[in-house]
């Protein structure tokens, strides 16, 4: 049985999430590039969808996603980078990325198992008013951790939340990992052919990089992904982790 869409009224709009239309997106996405996805991949999807139903009108309403991604649990992220990159130059890394061992040494939350992940649907963190209030700010800032917290956590790969503000509430987010970001990335711009973050830079909090969080950017001009590796005090403007919702 397909699986119903999810209507949220988010103060004068409605917000309309729709999983059997992101199933025929991504699956058709992840056929061009020679992902495989296992058989019960849809079935796996519909029950999460049918399980988590009222958490993600929840969800929804509270931090206003507008978009739903599917991706695979136990991706091989060197081969799912190559998959998603299909067509682009050869990604650039940093030092720092490279120290952190590259895409073998990341190490992703919530990644092992099929999943649905909600977001918002924009080009750049800029263009939707509640991310701009994370641009600028250190992931210390971000999550509300103390400096020892959340570097021990980095180090040690323990997971970790950011959070947002809504309407005077604090919220708190998942964000993406780097898995999550390759495929999201890659099916935005078969859908639109635009890349994300050509003025901004995600920040993927659902990864690690050895003691750094990994940072992906859309280098127009060279036609490529830029992969860093951030320590959790760095601050710039353009930087920012992407909120969303993971279930499983």
């Amino acid at each position: 049985m397909k699986a119903k869409p999810i209507s949220v009224f988010v103060e004068i709009e409605v917000a309309t999430l729709d999983l059997e239309q992101a199933m025929e997106r991504y699956t058709a996405l992840y056929k061009n590039r020679g992902v495989k996805v296992a058989r019960n991949f849809a079935s796996n999807l519909r029950e999460i969808w049918q399980r988590n139903r009222a958490k993600i009108e929840k969800t929804t309403r509270n931090l206003r996603y507008d978009a739903v991604a599917v991706i695979p649990g136990n991706l091989n992220l060197p081969e799912f980078h190559q998959q998603m990159t299909q067509g682009y130059e050869t990604t650039w890394e940093s030092n720092n990325f490279k120290e952190g061992g590259s895409w073998s040494g990341i190490k992703s939350f919530q990644v092992h198992q099929d999943r649905v992940v909600l977001f918002h649907d924009c080009q750049e963190i800029s263009d939707y008013p509640l991310t701009t209030q994370l641009l600028g700010k250190n992931l210390f800032q971000v999550t509300g951790l103390s400096a020892t917290e959340l570097t021990e956590r980095i180090a040690n790969g323990k997971p970790f939340n950011g959070q947002l503000t809504v309407d005077g509430q604090k919220h708190t987010f998942d964000g993406l990992a780097v898995e999550d970001y390759l495929a999201i990335q890659a099916e935005f711009y078969s859908r639109t052919r635009n890349h994300l973050d050509f003025k901004t830079w995600s920040w993927l909090i659902r990864s690690c990089c050895g003691r750094r969080v990994p940072e992906l950017i859309w280098s127009p001009g060279d036609g490529l992904l830029l992969a860093l590796a951030i320590g959790p005090g760095f601050r710039y403007g353009n930087l920012a982790p992407r909120p969303a919702a993971v279930f499983v």
